[in-house]
């Protein structure tokens, strides 16, 4: 797999680092680099990369199922993984990290904290108040690395007064579920969740389920996930339990019926708890025609 993005001028590009000198840096760090990372320090020091998002398989980021990656700290300081020990007092940070990416309160780092000799990575947010694990080990998590080609936008209509979508007429949707191109099949699955009409264009979403790539699959799940969590979509609608029955099936995503369901369970016991009034909990209004 080609990695590093080779570009002329790269500002978190380190020079070149020998395995003498690779060894000196785990003694720095009071810890063992794993094996394909140092690999790839030995062909490039640090550096841009060539994919822009890290897919988020283990739970979301204010809705979104991938977050902004595109460099690889290398072995040095400012930047390098060498700033560990000050940025880690600078912004209280917990020990037991080697920081990979990162700026101010969010990094993406090798968290030793639970395994010694195998880290997890994990996202770390001061400000936002957020600590978990990305992957379990640094291969699965550069599995998870991909190039976003239609550019970052981060879903979050919360924050747009103007998010507004205009109703298509069945025909259309379907035809775009129909066409096979990733961008057609997103707008029709927008459309689809944030009016959910109880209606055949269901079973195209189904059938896309089962019969497509995994990156259309991941984005059923992931538009599902968001527009319930931003409380655009009332959970108990029949097409909402059956494409997480489908969800379920395929191992691939089938963390977003587990994550959804999770989301279903808090609102159900806020409710309960009278923490959340059904008069909080507002939709898209939406009336059959």
């Amino acid at each position: 797999m080609k990695f590093w993005l080779k570009a002329r001028e790269d500002y978190y590009r380190r020079p070149p680092v020998t395995e003498a000198e690779l060894e000196e840096a785990e003694k720095e760090l009071g810890h063992k680099l794993p094996k394909t990372y140092r690999k790839l320090l030995l062909e490039q020091n640090g550096g841009s990369i060539r994919f822009n998002a890290l897919r988020l398989r283990k739970r979301p980021i204010d809705g979104n199922f991938f977050v902004e990656f595109d460099h690889l700290r290398g072995v040095g300081e400012w930047p390098g993984i060498l700033d560990t020990a000050y940025m880690t007092e600078e912004w209280n940070l917990p020990k037991g990290l080697v920081l990979l990416n990162g700026d101010g309160h969010t990094w993406f780092a090798l968290d030793y904290r639970n395994n010694r000799v195998e880290p997890a990575v994990s996202y770390i947010d001061t400000e936002g108040d957020l600590d978990f694990v990305l992957a379990d080990n640094f291969d699965e998590f550069i599995k998870d690395l991909y190039i976003q080609e239609e550019g970052l936008y981060f879903f979050n209509p919360d924050e747009e007064e103007d998010y507004k979508l205009d109703a298509m007429p069945e025909d259309e949707l379907i035809s775009l579920l129909q066409s096979g191109h990733f961008t057609k099949i997103k707008k029709a699955l927008d459309n689809l969740f944030y009016y959910p009409k109880n209606s055949i264009t269901e079973n195209y979403v189904l059938n896309l389920l089962n019969e497509t790539k995994e990156k259309v699959q991941d984005k059923i799940g992931s538009t599902l996930f968001q527009y319930i969590s931003f409380q655009r979509i009332k959970y108990d609608l029949p097409i909402v339990n059956k494409v997480m029955d489908e969800l379920k099936k395929h191992p691939n995503v089938a963390h977003y019926a587990t994550l959804i369901t999770e989301f279903i369970k808090e609102m159900e016991e806020a409710k309960e708890e009278q923490i959340l009034d059904d008069d909080e909990y507002e939709v898209v209004p939406y009336e059959d025609e």
